[in-house]
């Protein structure tokens, strides 16, 4: 059994695998444990997320949980999010250039035909 505190805010702020243990434990009672935290069977592991720390937190109906707080990025991380912006602007880029050389050769095909027009041609 994993012994918790949780606090006003339902976070867990104390954690014990090993309560009962004779050299490392608590020194205390399951009943004793009982009138300032809880058991529980396991500690879920948290998410990776970029930007982002992990807070334990624990329900009664819900059980342990994880709650994610923004935080500042790393250099690393910043440097990712720049490559990943810098990657997506280029290929906007790209597209526009594609979309206006497809206007441009429009463009001079409607300028021909208004010139063969303008001189009595047809189409």
């Amino acid at each position: 059994m994993i012994y918790i505190q949780v606090n006003d805010r339902k976070e867990v702020e104390f954690i014990h695998h090993m309560p009962f243990d004779e050299t490392h434990g608590l020194g205390k009672t399951q009943e004793e444990l009982k009138q300032s935290g809880l058991f529980v069977e396991s500690i879920p592991e948290a998410m990776d997320q970029a930007g982002k720390y992990p807070i334990l937190k624990y329900d009664p109906v819900s059980g342990l949980y994880y709650d994610y707080a923004n935080r500042a990025l790393t250099d690393s991380e910043k440097i990712v999010e720049l490559e990943q912006n810098l990657g997506n602007v280029l290929l906007e880029s790209a597209a526009d250039k594609a979309k206006i050389a497809e206007m441009e050769t429009s463009q001079g095909d409607l300028l021909m035909e208004i010139a063969t027009l303008k001189m009595g041609g047809s189409l």
